[in-house]
């Protein structure tokens, strides 16, 4: 005989000339289909369809369904039966071994010819049986796995003999049931056990031909003996078996397989040979690398799908060999693989755990390398093991990836017995996180409303037998009663349909989910989810203390109870809100498989509820009583009771007070519509209940509550934690007594206030009396956690207190913890009620306790109300005049500050506002001044040499340039000896620097001439100090105009430098010394744009570099247009430069760099309108200039214009100009006119304005930095991924759009869209210009963007490079060069997408930071914090980023949580493995985590005094503020760029 590829290879060749591809195949295929075929033909070519080759083929060309359907249509064609394809593999593969049996260290095999002989003759048998029976036979296998019982099976499919498989782990009664049902009329039985079931059954054996498969002399039940059966055979021959194999129809009734009940009786499952046939091509189709070459090891019983279908008729069907374990044990198991040296093991999980930990034992795991592993894997397992299929159980992910990991590809597969076996099966090589992988080949799926898995197909069973006869579809579809979720095309089983519950709410929750996550924790053997119609759920934990990672032989109950809390919250952080557990009981007995646990070790629910009642009911019991009156409840925690000693029936409530049997104290507390009493105070609810225990926890509502307090007694100041109530709002109490006094029985100490100081203290504010404060004062002046929140709270309620002085007293002691704007608020909100009293008493603010923030607030204000100063009110001028002195003492008190008041004052002495304000502010400027030269000082005239002990005096160290004239010279000395000129300016344009005479150099001031401007004199001051710092600065001395044309002017070049309101566009003004006429200002070198333009005019007129002037003209345009637009909204419209051309300009080269500076302002012409402002820039500026300079030419000229006016006075002022714009041209019909000479129309405006309105703003920035990337992307056509995104990264730092996300929030995904996704799909397109709208209308926040990545990432099919971009469009943090991998996250009920960064120790070893994924990973985090001799306590809150090796196993880990105020993270712990330190891990986790809080927009890490030194070396200093070290992230990474 032929080898049986060579005789494959023959008969493809004899199909095929060639090596066929999948088309061949399929061309061949109809062609015999249309031949009309005899049944062999057809035979011979479905004969293919086990070889590797032919499924390779259809596989990689992606054919697989096409082909299925071919092959299924000639399966019913031409008849091919389990007895055709045995006979088939008997003709083929005769020689070659199918069967192998084990016995100590002895094979027995046994090859296709013998098995084909063997089942022949249990054919002919079972024939002459049936023949001298009155009635049909159908035949019952009762046996452990063996030979003989697979033959008897093989052999009844071959000669269509009913025959039905019987679970050996079957009850008595449920056996008795199978016999009866299916009609079972000869039993084969094998092994004393199932003799034992049998005996104890109801079966009438009498009415059963049993037969022993054994040796009878181990029998216990009496049965004939193998050999009475096997001598029934009679001669044969060849045409015979193939005429009785042949007598079938495919949808005959072939076996009938029971499902093992629970609570229920056994469904007989029917099954027909096109079932069973189909079923081994779909694997094939599947499993493609499976050959005849394959040895299987096989333990599972073959009363199941897998060992019957999966393994036994799947080796048959590849022409492989079956290998019959000697014991499905473990060790024996482990003898096998030594022995056969399989290629395939399927297997249930727990053998593949234990074939882990065994290689774990020898090494651990995560002490070897990958290659040393990998031996030990190899060893084990015999060295050719090269696939595995875990069935019938859930394996966790790890145990997947281990295996893999080493070279076995352990698969994942979900079925059921209707399906005969297997349904879905995870891709070689495509293993997903817990995925059950995609539908195996010619099955179809898919998800009912409520998620069901529904299928159909030729291998589903259609119909029960015997009692549930019936049809086993509904509306031709099969419900699995299992709860899936599709993603990607891989199938995530959820839970069974039945197990799955609803809370008291409604909402669906499926516990098998939850309990998974429990599995891997140490100390949790078993933990069982209730909460079926319940509010909340809560879990029973059986502990394992032998696993736990600490000592609990001296631990307390609260220690215990503390670590399992953390395991609980550490799952919560994975779970929806109405998911999580909220209560749990550690019970003291594991569940029991006698009433609690099926055959399959799954929970009897129903019974576990019973049986635990009494630890389960008390989580649910309410811990409070109700009192009821009319519509109204109340509730008083338990403990209050058994604080007073009182039983639920001592306590009454009437509707008006509580009160307690024999107890003279009462409550008032009662309801009127929405006003509640409670004790002393009023409040305010919409809700018709009222928790005390809620109350409670909420201090600022009940402090100095006297009748409440003493109501509850003591213990109510003995909490210690505390939660806001959202429900009830307290109306301030009426203050009694306004004198200022002390109250006789309290007194304070210097010491910490606890919560019964503050309630004596509250009561003292609510009376009036202002020793009150003194705690809140302590309390406030620096953060003691909830007790300053409590005592904050408070104090904010006296916002609505009706005495203003007091309100301002509550102000004051809350100002170190006030926001800027809630201080503002609480300031305006005091004047109010000030100006409405008519107070005589002065309306004052004590400037010393104001900070920066409330400054900065007072000074937006102040420009909310300029701009807004037609409308004011009158409480609101007597308000300004009030703010205005403040902003002066606050430039004195704070020197630093100097400029921005001084910059505000002048602002108000050029509105159109009331002439006492304007008075006001010129009051306050002067008070301004003088403070502020008091405080700098007199200028000493006099110093001393400190070398040689010599007088000099400023004449000594002043040098004048040739060119200064005699008259100025002798001016510019007496200015310099008889004020603080050099001394002041020095100050305030050299960041706070004061020098004095003696600090100077000698000969270290220089004078030069730098020419004269607009009728002023400007020369160029030096100054050079002896520590060699060199400080410059200019003086303009005017000699034309009038002394009111100075001050008008110095007013505006105040304003138009440094301020709160926008960035300087004139030299920062210094100050202004009148006696001498004359003013100071910053130096600034550079030349003008004209002088710079002359410069280069012969590179512009011959056309050199015609791209580099257009992107260069293009950056002077919108500089000098948003210079001369700027100048004329900052004040506020009246004002514009009269010549607008590039002689009054300095701008940057670079057009990232900021700095447009304008020359002079002195031409200023008062202006109405927006036309003539906007044909001057045109016209002066841009036209002339190009006409001065040929070969400039523009790339835009009216749609920046109108960009610099939207950019300038922002979108909301911005199109209102536009729209005047507009409208002045439609009135003025020369102004249209010159508007088309300037190629304008109304159409390019309302084009302008629309896009506007759809898209957003193109600011300056951004499409600078879009052109730059686009010229280099010219020049580089060939650039990496890296290289491109380096440079976009780069652009987006030297440009700092990342400045411009507060105000156009949409600036970094439109920088993407106009760069390197400019080119992408357009279906990924559309969807970021959906995304960039929302941001634009604030719908969603910069952060979203992590949740619309993986909404594109799980909808959308993105390139390898659009997922790359996308990853840094959102992971900001991330440089060009660092590795990553995006991962999807479940979280509840929805995903995010995550970031795995990639990273390297010192010696190469490659990791991975990222999040956990599942609540397992935060057990083994852990107990690595406890083995580390920390004390974790992990609580809801916490987030956690781990480090992984490449093989996952956990190295180390950081933990954090997020504070009240959303921009201060708490840093916990942070820990390595021993192993693993000193290889510069922590450094890379703790630089990765800060990363990414700074990309969350985290400004402070606050951390303990733990590992002080790491710490340092991080940038964290000790901050008493905060308690602890500190480090502000984002005052970091702006010294890194600023760098």
């Amino acid at each position: 005989m032929n080898s049986p590829q060579s005789a494959h290879s023959q008969y493809l060749k004899s199909l095929f000339d060639t090596h066929p591809t999948a088309d061949d195949l399929f061309e061949k295929a109809n062609q015999i289909k249309n031949s009309n075929p005899n049944q062999k033909e057809l035979h011979d070519f479905l004969e293919l369809g086990h070889l590797t080759i032919v499924n390779k083929t259809i596989s990689e060309a992606n054919k697989i369904e096409e082909w299925f359907d071919i092959i299924h249509e000639l399966i019913l064609e031409s008849k091919l039966t389990v007895g055709h394809l045995i006979n088939q593999r008997a003709r083929y593969y005769g020689n070659r071994t199918c069967f192998q049996e084990i016995d100590g260290n002895q094979i027995r095999k046994f090859t296709y010819q013998d098995i084909w002989d063997q089942i022949i003759q249990i054919g002919q048998a079972l024939c002459a049986i049936k023949a001298v029976s009155d009635k049909n036979i159908t035949i019952g296998i009762f046996t452990e796995n063996s030979i003989r019982g697979a033959l008897i099976d093989l052999a009844c499919l071959s000669f269509h003999i009913t025959i039905v498989p019987i679970p050996i782990t079957t009850t008595p009664d449920h056996l008795a049931f199978i016999i009866e049902n299916s009609t079972i009329t000869q039993l084969f039985i094998g092994g004393t056990s199932v003799q034992t079931i049998l005996r104890e059954s109801k079966v009438e054996q009498e009415l059963l031909d049993i037969y022993h498969l054994d040796d009878p002399d181990e029998a216990i039940i009496f049965a004939k003996p193998w050999e009475s059966f096997i001598s029934q055979a009679v001669d044969f021959d060849g045409i015979n078996v193939l005429k009785r194999i042949n007598q079938c129809s495919m949808h005959d009734l072939a076996t009938v397989m029971y499902t093992s009940g629970t609570t229920d009786e056994p469904k007989g499952i029917v099954f027909n040979q096109e079932n069973i046939v189909t079923k081994r091509f779909a694997r094939a189709l599947a499993l493609p690398d499976f050959s005849c070459d394959d040895i299987f090891l096989c333990f599972l019983p073959l009363y199941h799908t897998f060992g019957r279908y999966f393994e036994l008729l799947g080796s048959i069907f590849w022409g492989a060999t079956y290998t019959f374990a000697e014991s499905p044990y473990f060790k024996s198991l482990l003898k096998d693989f030594h022995l056969i040296k399989p290629s395939v093991f399927i297997s249930v999980p727990k053998r593949w755990i234990q074939l882990m930990e065994h290689t774990d034992s020898i090494k651990p795991v995560g002490d070897g390398d990958n290659q040393e592993i990998n031996n030990i894997v190899k060893q084990i397992t015999g060295g050719n093991l090269k696939y595995g299929l875990s069935a019938a159980g859930y394996l966790d992910p790890d145990v997947f990836r281990f295996f893999q990991g080493n070279g076995i590809n352990l698969l994942s597969g979900y079925g059921m017995t209707e399906a005969t076996g297997g349904i879905t099966m995870t891709p070689t090589d495509d293993y997903q996180h817990d995925s059950v992988g995609i539908p195996l080949p010619g099955i179809q799926l898919t998800l009912a409303d409520d998620n069901e898995l529904l299928i159909n197909g030729p291998y589903v069973s259609s119909s029960y037998f015997g009692k549930h006869n019936g049809s086993t579809l509904v509306d031709g579809w099969f419900h699995t009663g299992d709860i899936f979720k599709e993603k990607h095309d891989h199938y995530y089983i959820i839970d069974r349909k039945k197990e799955i519950y609803k809370n008291s709410r409604g909402q669906t929750i499926s516990p098998q989910k939850i309990e998974n996550m429990f599995q891997d924790f140490d100390g949790i053997k078993s933990a069982f989810l209730v909460g079926d119609g319940l509010e909340f759920n809560t879990l029973l934990i059986y502990s394992e203390p032998d696993s736990l990672p600490m000592d609990i032989s001296n631990a307390s109950l609260v220690t215990i109870r503390e670590y399992y809390s953390s395991l609980v919250q550490s799952v919560n952080s994975f779970l929806a809100p109405f998911e999580r557990v909220i209560n749990f009981a550690i019970i003291k007995r594991d569940f029991n498989s006698d009433d609690e646990l099926t055959q399959k070790g799954t929970y009897k629910r129903k019974q576990i509820l019973k049986n635990f009642g009494e630890i389960i009911n008390p989580m649910y019991e309410k811990n409070h009583i109700t009192l009821s009156y009319n519509n109204y409840q109340i509730y008083i925690p338990n403990w209050i009771l058994r604080e007073k000693g009182v039983s639920r029936t001592d306590v009454k409530w009437n509707g008006s007070k509580i009160s307690i049997k024999n107890n003279r104290i009462s409550l008032k507390l009662s309801w009127d519509n929405s006003k509640l009493v409670i004790g002393d105070f009023t409040y305010h609810t919409m809700e018709d209940s009222l928790d005390l225990q809620e109350l409670l926890l909420s201090p600022e509502l009940w402090l100095g509550n006297n009748a409440f307090a003493k109501f509850i007694g003591k213990s109510a100041f003995r909490l210690t934690k505390f939660e806001p109530v959202k429900n009830l709002q307290l109306d301030l109490p009426t203050m009694s007594d306004h004198t200022d006094k002390v109250s006789k029985d309290i007194a304070y100490s210097v010491s910490l206030p606890d919560l019964g100081d503050l309630h004596k203290a509250t009561r003292q504010l609510y009376s009036g009396h202002l020793n009150g404060f003194i705690p809140y004062n302590y309390l406030l002046a620096s953060n003691h956690g909830d007790l300053t929140r409590i005592a904050f709270n408070i104090l904010l309620s006296f916002r609505y207190c009706t005495d203003s002085s007091f309100r301002m007293k509550a102000m004051e002691a809350m100002m170190p913890e006030l926001s800027g704007i809630l201080f503002f608020e609480l300031l305006s909100g005091t004047h109010q009620q000030y100006y409405e009293e008519k107070s005589k008493n002065g309306f004052t603010v004590n400037v010393e306790l104001l900070k920066d923030n409330h400054f900065d607030a007072i000074l937006s204000k102040l420009g909310q109300f300029r701009k807004n100063i037609k409308s004011i009110t009158k409480e609101q001028l007597s308000f300004i005049q009030i703010l205005l002195p403040i902003v002066a003492d606050y430039g004195i008190y704070h020197p630093t500050k100097y400029i921005w008041a001084r910059s505000e004052l002048y602002w108000w002495q050029i509105t159109d506002c009331p002439k006492r304000i304007i008075s006001y502010a010129q009051k306050a400027q002067y008070n301004l001044v003088n403070g502020f030269r008091s405080w700098i000082g007199p200028n000493r005239k006099l110093a001393i040499n400190r070398s040689n002990s010599t007088e000099y005096s400023w004449k000594d160290v002043i040098v004048f340039d040739e060119l200064v004239k005699p008259e100025l010279r002798e001016l510019l000395i007496s200015a310099i000896i008889n004020t603080a000129v050099i001394r002041e300016s020095i100050f305030l344009f050299y960041d706070h620097r004061l020098i004095e005479l003696d600090d100077i150099q000698p000969d270290g001031v220089w004078i030069t001439f730098l020419g004269k401007n607009h009728g002023k004199s400007v020369l160029r001051i030096l100054v050079q100090t002896k520590d060699d710092e060199a400080y410059n600065f200019a003086i303009n001395i005017n000699e034309k105009h009038e002394k009111i044309f100075m001050e008008e002017e110095i007013k505006w070049l105040v304003i138009m430098g440094s301020s709160i309101h926008g960035q300087k566009f004139v030299e920062e003004f210094g100050s202004y010394w009148p006696e001498y006429n004359l003013y100071t200002e910053e130096y600034i070198p550079g030349e003008t744009l004209h002088q710079y333009l002359e410069r280069n005019r012969s590179e512009i007129e011959e056309n050199l570099a015609p791209d580099r002037w257009q992107m260069r003209w293009l950056h002077f345009i919108w500089s000098g247009a948003a210079a001369y637009i700027n100048f004329w909204w900052r004040s506020d419209k009246k004002v514009r430069i009269g010549d607008p051309s590039p002689k009054n300009l300095i701008i940057p080269e670079h057009d990232y760099a900021s700095g447009t500076r304008l020359i002079s302002i002195s031409n200023r012409e008062n202006t109405t309108g927006i036309s003539k402002l906007l044909f001057s820039v045109y016209g002066e500026f841009i036209e002339d200039t190009e006409n001065h300079y040929p070969g400039l030419k523009r790339m835009a000229d009216w749609e920046l214009i109108f960009s610099v006016i939207l950019q300038v006075a922002k979108v909301k002022y911005g199109i209102p100009i536009i729209a005047q714009f507009k409208k002045e041209l439609i009135k003025d019909k020369t102004k249209l006119k010159k508007a088309k000479q300037y190629d304008l129309t109304i159409d390019r405006i309302d084009d302008f304005v629309d896009e506007v309105n759809s898209d957003g703003v193109m600011t300056k920035r951004m499409v600078f930095a879009a052109l730059r990337y686009e010229r280099w992307l010219d020049l580089n056509q060939n650039a990496t991924l890296q290289a491109r995104t380096s440079i976009l990264q780069e652009l987006y730092e030297d440009y700092n759009l990342g400045d411009l996300l507060s105000e156009y929030p949409e600036t970094r995904v439109r920088f993407f869209l106009m760069t390197c996704l400019k080119d992408s799909r357009e279906e990924l397109k559309n969807l970021l210009w959906e995304l960039l709208r929302d941001l634009r209308a604030r719908k969603v926040t910069e952060d979203d963007l992590q949740n619309r990545l993986h909404h594109i990432h799980e909808n959308l099919e993105v390139t390898d490079e659009e997922q790359h971009f996308l990853t840094h469009l959102v992971f900001k943090h991330l440089a060009a060069a660092d590795f990553i991998e995006l991962v999807t996250m479940d979280e509840g009920e929805r995903g995010r997408i995550d970031l795995v960064m990639l990273c390297e120790d010192n010696d190469g070893n490659g990791y991975r930071i990222r999040p956990p994924f599942h609540p397992k990973e935060i057990a083994r985090f852990h107990s690595l914090l406890i083995k580390s001799n920390l004390e974790p306590v992990f609580q809801g809150n916490h987030e956690f980023l781990l480090i992984f090796d490449m093989k996952d196993r956990l190295v180390g880990g950081v933990y954090w949580k997020e504070s009240e105020k959303t921009n201060i993270v708490h840093f916990e712990w942070i820990v390595i493995r021993s192993k693993y330190r000193k290889k510069h891990l922590s450094n890379q986790l703790m630089d990765e985590l800060i990363n990414r809080l700074r990309n969350k927009g985290v400004q402070y890490v606050i951390v303990g005094f733990f590992q002080e030194e790491f710490f340092y070396k991080h940038g964290f200093i000790i901050d008493k503020n905060f308690g602890g070290l500190v480090k502000d992230i984002q005052l970091d990474i702006q010294a890194t760029s600023s760098v």
